[in-house]
């Protein structure tokens, strides 16, 4: 029963990740970020919907979301796995409230 959830699990968060890139790539921003949502509500770590959620609000502009979501990345690495946030999500940081603009980065369409 559990290799069963396991693979479930892992199976619909590959087609979260997977919907996540695709809407990115279409610059549909409403539905990775629903995705990216969904993803955290899953896996509560997981760093690529954390930059992602980011990157959306530095594009419209919207700081105190962008620090927000950083704080939430950072205390849920630090508490849950005692971890720094990735290098990409300190740059999205810094270069998300300098020009509030940054350029998709191409990790974030990963298929990893």
């Amino acid at each position: 029963m559990f290799a069963n959830r396991a693979c479930a699990r892992s199976l619909i968060l590959g087609i979260l990740r997977d919907g996540r890139v695709s809407a990115l790539q279409r610059g549909d921003a409403w539905t990775a970020m629903g995705l990216c949502l969904r993803t955290l509500e899953i896996e509560p770590h997981d760093e690529h919907s954390f930059q992602t959620i980011m990157w959306l609000h530095a594009r419209k502009g919207e700081r105190s979301e962008l620090v927000s979501w950083y704080n939430r990345c950072r205390d849920r690495l630090m508490l849950d796995l005692d971890v720094n946030p990735a290098p990409l999500t300190m740059r999205l940081l810094t270069e998300g409230m300098r020009s509030g603009l940054p350029e998709l980065p191409t990790e974030l369409l990963a298929i990893s």
